[in-house]
């Protein structure tokens, strides 16, 4: 049995019980109306977040609270995003603890990245769009931002300068919207953007923010770039045919390189997914891969990419598909459609790699989000679980 699992032992249903004989009191954080005590056993810890006061800690006992959040504060901290305000928090991305990040509003966020010092989820509704921070995936408060009338759907940070973060989302008038920080997310301000498309990606590539716009029933998925500081500019899309944005397609960045997932709409049936690449944020043509994903599908979309340590790189997407390649040269994927061992009907919202696994979320298109783990990538090789009865579609980690 784990740390958590001990200390939660000691607090069946319904009851508050004092911790006794479990080790010894190592020390008690207040912040405001939270505190945490910090319990030692052995080689771990757990912190036990009070979430009231007042707090009365004599004869080692702690008492006169409303309520309790358990903890391990070993290892990592995985936050999942999505519908109805919510975040689930885990340390193992199997068990999970529903958080509210906010009340009195039905919101839906759409991602969330750990900037080195803090959690920042984007998203918003048809009239509001929102940005919350949180140090610890737990406890979460609105950043300070100019009111904008649409929803946020994606969020990246600079590595060149850690201060620098930029968020993109929906067509706010004859534009789409992004914000831009220069103080860790904790204040925005209006970037200006091209188009007149929502985007729907954002990665940082070559010292600059890449954006591409979702095409809808367009022949173009556009791609427009910006420091951080200037006005987004449009440079070249991705190629006609083939690696063209959908919806919800996937881009990340490998070094220099950027790669698109997707397919293009403008063509009926649709094109096989496909990705293409650029090195130079597309101030030349983009690469078109002359493999295809899924096998050649054209109605599995690769919703989530991410590479390993080791260069191997995975395509999670609609229906439970997985596929794989370690050409990061070609990218010449599988060739064929293969599917998640044990899953069923669930579309992969979004995908990281913790330096040892790779650790997929998604939702069943209905109430229920899902997470999965693997060493590989490969299909046979995940571990699934519920997260909550909630669209879940993105995931962060805090080292």
């Amino acid at each position: 049995m784990n740390m958590t699992s001990r200390i939660k032992s000691l607090w069946p249903p319904g009851r508050i019980q004092r911790i006794q004989q479990m080790g010894r009191l190592h020390q008690i954080r207040k912040a405001g109306m939270s505190a945490c005590l910090v319990v030692l056993m052995g080689g771990s810890s757990a912190c036990i977040e009070i979430q009231s006061s007042p707090l009365d800690t004599s004869q080692g006992g702690i008492f006169g609270f409303l309520s309790l959040v358990i903890r391990g504060t070993e290892g990592n901290t995985l936050v999942a995003v999505g519908a109805n305000n919510l975040a689930y928090t885990s340390s193992d991305a199997q068990t999970w603890q529903q958080n509210a990040i906010v009340s009195g509003v039905n919101y839906t966020f759409h991602d969330v990245i750990w900037t080195g010092t803090r959690f920042i989820a984007v998203g918003g509704d048809a009239s509001a769009c929102a940005i919350f921070l949180s140090d610890d995936g737990f406890n979460w408060s609105p950043a300070t931002m100019p009111t904008c009338p649409v929803a946020l759907f994606a969020v990246a940070a600079s590595t060149t300068d850690s201060q620098r973060i930029v968020t993109v989302g929906d067509v706010n008038g004859p534009t789409p919207m992004a914000l831009t920080s220069a103080d860790g997310g904790l204040t925005w301000s209006v970037l200006v953007t091209a188009g007149v498309i929502r985007y729907t990606r954002l990665v940082f590539a070559n010292n600059e923010f890449m954006a591409l716009d979702d095409p809808l029933n367009s022949s173009d998925g556009a791609a427009y770039t910006s420091d951080g500081t200037s006005t987004f500019a449009l440079v070249n899309t991705p190629v006609t045919g083939a690696g063209k944005g959908t919806t919800l397609g996937d881009a990340i960045a490998v070094g220099n390189r950027i790669i698109r997932a997707g397919t293009d709409p403008g063509t009926f049936p649709p094109a096989p997914m496909a990705t293409t690449t650029t090195t130079d944020n597309g101030a030349s043509a983009w690469t078109v891969n002359a493999t295809t994903i899924y096998g050649g599908s054209n109605s599995l979309i690769p919703r989530a990419l991410a590479v390993s340590t080791a260069g191997r790189l995975v395509a999670l997407g609609d229906s439970c598909a997985v596929d794989a390649t370690s050409d990061l040269a070609n990218l010449t994927w599988s060739g064929v459609q293969t599917t998640v061992t044990g899953c069923s009907g669930v579309n992969w919202m979004d995908l990281i790699y913790d330096g040892s696994r790779f650790l997929a979320v998604g939702n069943n298109g209905s109430n229920q989000g899902f997470a999965a783990l693997s060493a590989t990538g490969d299909a046979a090789s995940w571990t699934q679980s519920s997260i909550g009865s909630t669209l879940i579609y993105s995931l962060a980690i805090k080292p």
